[in-house]
């Protein structure tokens, strides 16, 4: 009983903080395909498979381990075009889309299936494997002779290979600086870390062009986010742009706000947006609200839920812009029932099925725990009415035969 509370508590911090992405065939290319310099690690999976939700938990912990460094995504067995291109067979199946070289002659990613254990040191040691490299080991001291701007490090005397931090750092910063370490077994380190007076280990420095003057040392803890904000604020001057980086982060931070404020979280819909929206091969969820859209509290408890599972890209919520008898007719038709006998249902057009949500609609979480459970895969959908029609009446022709 134990165990299987933390392994519900985990599934459940999964589902509120997930490190990584949803994808869909629509946005496929963008979060995979087009990231030509970065590790995108896929899983497929489905939301009724029982191995797929054991492996969750340890997918996401890998996600948030290396949150920066490598993109982990999800693609959901409803996207057929997918499954059938990358010839998914099973449930759950993972490929690292790997960074194409530099001096590739194609620009397409290469794919790698994922064939060992399950657990979250193999996924991390396998997906770090793919993590590209552009720092140089410094073997001369005629490196230091370029004209780029450099970024070196004095690893800690255990680390013989390339730390994955500093290669995440100069993946990032790659058109900007030049990056390279100097191990303690390297020919020149004794003597550059006489000139540069380190003291203590790690120690990362920003190096003048054609020199080794220093520009700034770093005196903080060695994090992804912190080299970035110590690295920023050198971007410009590198630019050969005005005033500093920081500017910069601000405003790239006050575009982000307006992107986010700009985002529709519930659809008011007629029927042409609800056929868009709700019907034929649409990916996902649509949630459709039957309330009274001028009645506050629900419209707010509508709102809240719409936010909070916006982030998994599974649902597309909706509310009917007036009273739209022709779309009532047809989530009839569908569910067999009357749409006065519920408030908020959840349909999912590729396979025609449904759910309607028959808890207390102003009890938030009731509401929130209805979504959750379709995210796992714990909620029972049914068959749409109009099939079932359908086939009894091919039954029927067939006698008449």
């Amino acid at each position: 009983m134990k165990i299987f509370l933390i392994v519900l508590c985990v599934l459940f911090l999964g589902l509120v903080s997930s490190r990584s992405i949803e994808v869909t065939s629509a946005t496929f290319k963008r979060e995979v395909l087009d990231k030509k310099d970065q590790a995108v690690f896929v899983l497929f999976h489905a939301n009724w498979c029982g191995h797929c939700k054991k492996l969750m938990p340890d997918f996401e912990k890998a996600a948030e381990r290396l949150k920066g460094l490598v993109t982990f995504a999800k693609v959901e067995s409803s996207e057929s075009d997918l499954m059938r291109k990358y010839g998914i067979e099973g449930y759950p199946t993972m490929k690292m889309f790997a960074p194409v070289p530099e001096n590739s002659p194609t620009q397409e990613k290469k794919v790698i299936p994922f064939q060992r254990q399950r657990t979250i040191n193999s996924i991390s040691q396998f997906v770090l494997s793919y993590l590209p490299n552009y720092v140089d080991s410094i073997e001369e001291e005629s490196w230091f002779g370029t004209e780029s701007k450099k970024v070196i490090l004095f690893p800690s005397k255990k680390f013989n290979t390339i730390p994955p931090l500093f290669k995440g750092v100069a993946r990032d910063f790659k058109k900007h600086f030049k990056f390279g370490i100097i191990f303690g077994s390297s020919p020149v380190s004794e003597k550059l870390t006489e000139i540069f007076g380190i003291e203590d280990f790690p120690k990362l420095l920003l190096i003048e062009e054609k020199s080794e003057q220093v520009i700034e040392a770093f005196d903080q803890k060695l994090s992804l986010q912190s080299i970035h904000n110590f690295l920023k604020k050198h971007v410009a001057n590198v630019e050969g742009g005005e005033g500093n980086g920081e500017e910069e982060v601000k405003q790239k931070v006050n575009k982000k706000k307006i992107v986010e404020e700009e985002i529709i979280y519930i659809h008011e819909v007629g029927m042409e947006k609800y056929e868009e929206l709700c019907t034929g091969s649409v990916s996902g969820f649509c949630a459709l609200g039957l309330f009274d859209k001028d009645h506050q509290e629900s419209n707010k408890i509508f709102e809240t839920v719409a936010k909070k599972f916006y982030k998994d890209k599974l649902f597309t919520f909706v509310l009917l812009n007036e009273d739209q008898d022709e779309i009532k007719s047809q989530l009839k038709d569908l569910t067999g029932k009357d749409t006065i006998d519920f408030e908020i249902i959840v349909i999912r057009p590729k396979r025609s099925r449904w759910a309607i949500f028959d808890g207390d609609f102003e009890n938030e979480t009731q509401l929130q725990t209805f979504f959750e459970k379709i995210i796992t895969g714990d909620m029972r959908f049914k068959n749409s009415q109009i099939k079932k029609k359908k086939i009894q009446n091919d039954s029927e022709d067939i006698k008449e035969l």
